[in-house]
């Protein structure tokens, strides 16, 4: 601050022009004689507006807020580099995204934040039945098998996307649907429709396997709708069997589909696809 000394008739003391200090740069609320002041005493203009929080400033040092009196110290942690894992994390699928929340604190440009693969795992839905066998996913090991079907595919390598019903000697395997002679009682091995299907852009349902059996007999299919609308006779050995459908609008809810497989004997007999043409 600079100090004031009443100018004597003899001329000794000294002056405003003798100051080197200015009204900007002395604290508002004091008065002194200043450089350019005339001899006069004027209020100073220096403010201090700073706004900071101690959580605002670094931990180990030390600043003014706006009483120049008091000098305070900062509490915010410097974390620097940090390497460690978030307070909290989640999944926010309406925004397409994750999130993970951090320590408060100062980092610097090499800080590394984890998210582990158990909560990416669990956050995105990844389980084994989604991953391709033997194939990893983020540390877990698939074990699907099957395939994803077309919309013309009612079932295709185990996926069955119409919710077929089995009946009397078919049996759902991993990648097909397979058919035992000895699980019969009789009865016309056949599949059932659990819900209508509009079928009325196709003309054809068409069975993709294996049919074999020891004898030289000719197998048939029929399609049920209640009562029966298409029928296709099939030899052994044939991989393809197609019904025609074209004069059908709707496969109707508890429709059956039957194979006369039932008069066969010592062979194989396997579907890995039924769809629609």
């Amino acid at each position: 601050m600079a100090r004031f000394y009443p100018i004597g008739a003899a001329g000794g003391g000294a002056g405003s022009d003798d100051c080197t200090g200015t009204v900007d740069e002395l604290l508002k609320g004091y008065t002194a004689v200043l450089k350019g002041s005339g001899d006069e005493p004027v209020q100073g203009k220096l403010e201090l507006t700073g706004d900071a929080q101690e959580g605002n400033v670094l931990a180990g040092s030390t600043f003014y807020n706006t009483d120049p009196k008091t000098k305070r110290a900062g509490t915010m942690p410097n974390r620097e580099g940090y390497c460690g894992w978030g307070n909290s994390k989640g999944n926010d699928g309406g925004n397409q995204r994750m999130w993970v929340r951090l320590p408060g604190g100062y980092y610097n440009e090499n800080a590394e934040v984890y998210l582990s693969w158990a909560d990416i795992r669990a956050m995105a839905g990844i389980t084994p039945e989604k991953v391709k066998k033997n194939e990893w996913i983020l540390g877990v090991q698939g074990n699907f098998e099957g395939w994803v079907p077309n919309p013309q595919d009612l079932y295709y390598n185990g996926v069955n996307s119409a919710g077929l019903i089995l009946l009397y000697g078919w049996t759902f395997e991993n990648t097909r649907i397979a058919f035992y002679y000895d699980s019969l009682a009789g009865s016309v091995p056949s599949f059932r429709f659990p819900n209508a299907i509009d079928v009325r852009s196709y003309s054809r349902l068409i069975f993709e396997g294996y049919f074999h059996w020891s004898t030289d007999s000719t197998m048939y299919c029929i399609l049920n709708n209640p009562t029966q609308v298409s029928r296709a006779n099939f030899n052994k050995g044939a991989t393809y069997v197609a019904l025609d459908i074209s004069q059908v609008v709707t496969i109707n809810a508890n429709a059956t589909i039957n194979m006369s497989l039932d008069k066969a004997s010592g062979g194989v007999c396997y579907i890995t696809r039924i769809r629609l043409e």
